[in-house]
């Protein structure tokens, strides 16, 4: 409905659409390409396509949600692959950045660590698998939205999830088991 809507050009509508998928959109953005700003950039240009291709949108292959998250995968991927092109010509070295909190400093630099411990296992899965666990994890889709956004099925969604998890799993536990 918001949708057609914003085809015919209705600001109210978009405004609605932006307001109840912007922040989840960019935390899923966030999350995948371990980055905030380009997450934020990420978001915003899913809306910006939405604004142009509205009318493109058909109810009866995918709900809004869905057509969204498409969207935005297609956008994190197309990040992904600038990103490692000016890597390889050496235009980029950035690294994650972790905001601070008014913890003990050994407690923040022990939460940091951990948390750069996840990002960089998440970042050696596979695309498709880290993209199903973050589409489930941050953005709380149903097997069924998963399966529509990546154009796949529900037991390929399920079997992405579970190798995703094992593969995390082992690795923390093989850590957890050198640190004991």
């Amino acid at each position: 409905m918001l949708l057609s809507l914003i085809a015919k050009g209705d600001q109210a509508a978009f405004t609605l659409l932006m307001s109840r998928f912007m922040r989840s959109l960019t935390v899923f953005a966030t999350r995948f390409l371990s980055s905030q700003p380009d997450g934020e950039e990420v978001a915003q240009t899913v809306f910006i396509e939405v604004w142009r291709k509205a009318g493109t949108f058909d109810p009866a292959k995918a709900s809004a949600k869905t057509w969204l998250y498409s969207i935005a995968r297609n956008r994190c991927i197309d990040t992904i692959r600038k990103r490692r092109l000016r890597q390889f010509v050496g235009l980029d070295s950035s690294a994650a950045d972790i905001a601070s909190t008014d913890a003990e400093p050994s407690q923040i630099a022990a939460d940091r660590a951990e948390l750069r411990a996840v990002i960089n296992e998440l970042d050696l899965l596979p695309d498709r698998q880290r993209l199903a666990l973050l589409l489930q994890t941050v953005s709380d889709m149903s097997t069924r939205e998963i399966a529509d956004t990546m154009a796949t099925s529900d037991g390929a969604v399920e079997q992405l999830i579970r190798r995703a998890r094992r593969t995390l799993r082992q690795k923390f536990n093989r850590n957890s088991d050198v640190r004991t």
